[in-house]
């Protein structure tokens, strides 16, 4: 698999890995591209070497430098790309060394396990942050050297 930038080029792949992992609280194409391109964002996206199969997006994350802290806005696997460490490779690739926060949905243990796995600890609470009214779970890890 290959690990590289995003480009504008990636929004119909991420889009619909969007669609497909989060349904109703999918971005639209006109997030993805801002949130792929915009300012003071680290987009990667991983996708199959040249050759091997339709050359598609399978796993991306998208992070955002706000001040001293980067927020991760989301990481994403396709499912049948799970469990060969793309999303821990993609998480590692994109910090910055810089104290990380994110929110994840607290009805969603496998990611909750994997944001503790990785150094994650819940910082905070917000009901109903999500649109089928599921809270979000706050989430920081400190600054690695």
């Amino acid at each position: 698999m290959i690990l590289r930038p995003a480009t504008a080029g990636d929004v119909r792949g991420v889009r619909a890995l969007e669609r497909l992992l989060f349904g109703a609280d999918a971005w639209s194409a006109a997030s993805v591209r801002e949130e792929l391109t915009g300012p003071r964002r680290t987009a990667l996206v991983v996708c199959p070497p040249a050759g091997q199969g339709p050359v598609a997006v399978v796993a991306y994350v998208v992070t955002a430098a706000a001040g001293d802290v980067v927020d991760l806005h989301r990481v994403g696997v396709h499912p049948d790309h799970r469990r060969r460490g793309l999303a821990r490779r993609l998480l590692r690739e994109a910090g910055t060394g810089e104290p990380m926060m994110l929110e994840v949905s607290a009805r969603n243990d496998a990611a909750c396990a994997f944001y503790a796995a990785e150094g994650f600890v819940p910082v905070g609470h917000r009901p109903g942050y999500y649109r089928d009214g599921s809270d979000a779970l706050v989430m920081r890890r400190s600054a690695r050297a």
